[in-house]
């Protein structure tokens, strides 16, 4: 039998994969010297939020 994948899953996985994807973008500006402190700000706070994401996932993964 085929398990669902629940919504509230699906949406933590695809905003974990666009805040890192984001973050990249980011980070690449800050390696090339053109970034400032708003680059920092959000390079880290994107790397945050895509990592809590992330680990909310595999959490509402493993209590099934």
């Amino acid at each position: 039998m085929k398990r669902k994948f629940p919504w509230l899953q699906t949406t933590l996985l695809v905003i974990a994969m666009l805040a890192i994807g984001t973050a990249s973008i980011y980070t690449a500006r800050i390696i090339d010297g053109k970034g400032d402190h708003f680059d920092w700000f959000m390079a880290v706070v994107l790397v945050i939020i895509g990592i809590s994401n992330t680990v909310q996932f595999f959490r509402s993964r493993r209590k099934k």
